[in-house]
């Protein structure tokens, strides 16, 4: 036998031999080669269930349900305005007339508006029906409410300057807001109750001196 042949003869028998060994494992299942036998001494798991566990400790649906509840209703925006119960009942118009204090431009830098630009928002957006702002924590402005002809308007909208919003729309069946210290700054209102309404192109705020109960 040449060098050269018995290279050939070598290279040969690998072939053969990987081929043997493809062959056996293509034959033999998972479970054969995979399955291992245990060494040493092996314990039953005393832990629990995990998701049995975290089951356990959630509270019912019921109790959830009550919580989230009690959250929500107690609810009330850092920036809600308090506002005092009006001592007369007085009208007075407000200018909405913004003026800009700096240049407004675009991403690019192009000037869309200059410094001093005037605008009324009154021109662009439709201000329909009105605000109504009221201290919902006044049981004598909610009684006031209620016999006033905005307790049927829709296109009213009521806003609170304290109390919850969230008891008072259940009970009305209807949205309820909280009126911020921005909305206050912005309409002029210091009083409540209060109406906000549009009057031409100003706006016009009336407070009403609501009589106090006997044991106010």
């Amino acid at each position: 036998m040449t060098k050269r042949s018995g290279k050939w003869f070598a290279a040969g028998r690998k072939a053969i031999c990987s081929v043997l060994i493809l062959l056996l494992f293509a034959t033999s299942s998972p479970a054969e080669h995979l399955q291992l036998e245990p060494l040493g001494k092996t314990f039953p798991v005393n832990e629990p269930d995990l998701l049995t566990e975290l089951r356990q400790q959630m509270p019912a649906p019921e109790q959830l349900y009550k919580e989230t509840r009690q959250a929500i209703d107690k609810f009330q925006p850092v920036a809600v305005k308090p506002l005092q119960r009006a001592s007369a009942t007085r009208s007075y118009h407000i200018d909405p007339t913004y003026t800009l204090n700096q240049d407004l431009t675009d991403g690019r830098g192009n000037l869309l508006y200059p410094k001093g630009y005037s605008f009324n928002p009154l021109d662009y957006l439709p201000f329909t029906g009105g605000l109504l702002v009221i201290d919902g924590s006044d049981k004598g402005q909610i009684e006031w409410l209620y016999a006033s002809p905005y307790i049927t308007n829709q296109q009213i909208r009521i806003l609170l300057s304290d109390g919850n919003a969230t008891e008072l729309s259940e009970e009305l069946g209807r949205p309820v807001y909280y009126f911020t210290a921005d909305a206050a700054k912005r309409f002029q209102v210091t009083a409540v109750p209060a109406l906000v309404m549009r009057d031409g192109d100003q706006l016009k705020v009336h407070e009403f001196n609501i009589r106090r109960r006997p044991e106010e």
